[in-house]
């Protein structure tokens, strides 16, 4: 499925292009779903509280947590794993099954409903062309590297320990007047 950019206002105003598509609970069955933004710096998949109210998702068993991070701010909202379906408009649809998803109220981003993270996106293959403004979203094809292979690891980043000792101070003092 590919998506282009849509202008979306934020919470501040400011309207920008953002890597955005239709994304539902699985239980809504009513019409179109939400706007969902794609957030490759959230680890949470977040939606607006009255999402799970329209769907009949019952939060009453939940508890609120810790703040979590959402947008350059801390919310409250009440975790609970679910199923939800990416659409294009065509017919066509991905089901995301088992994510964690974080409902809060209120809600502070009249662009969009919900906001993908990236714990989700691990069952889907993103492709993302910032330059030319789209978002491709599909499953994971067989034999792909996630499945097969191994990326190479982080880089280690190593300190190296500094002597702070008055002889050495003085010594590196000289050293750099000297050159």
């Amino acid at each position: 499925m590919l998506f282009n950019f849509m202008v979306v206002p934020d919470g501040m105003g400011a309207a920008n292009p953002r890597p955005v598509f239709h994304m539902r609970l699985a239980d809504d069955l009513s019409g179109r779903p939400p706007l969902c933004l794609l957030d490759t710096g959230s680890l949470d998949t977040f939606m607006a509280r009255e999402l799970a109210d329209e769907a009949g998702i019952d939060l009453t068993d939940v508890e609120d947590r810790d703040p979590f991070p959402l947008g350059g701010t801390e919310v409250t909202g009440l975790p609970k794993v679910v199923d939800c379906v990416i659409e294009d408009g065509t017919g066509a649809a991905i089901t995301l099954k088992d994510i964690r998803v974080v409902f809060t109220s209120p809600w502070d981003h009249p662009g969009f409903g919900a906001v993908l993270g990236t714990i989700a996106m691990r069952q889907i293959h993103v492709t993302i062309s910032a330059g030319q403004g789209w978002i491709e979203i599909r499953e994971p094809e067989a034999g792909t590297r996630s499945e097969h292979e191994e990326c190479a690891p982080p880089l280690q980043l190593r300190a190296t320990p500094v002597n702070l000792d008055r002889a050495h101070l003085k010594r590196d003092h000289h050293l750099s007047h000297s050159i």
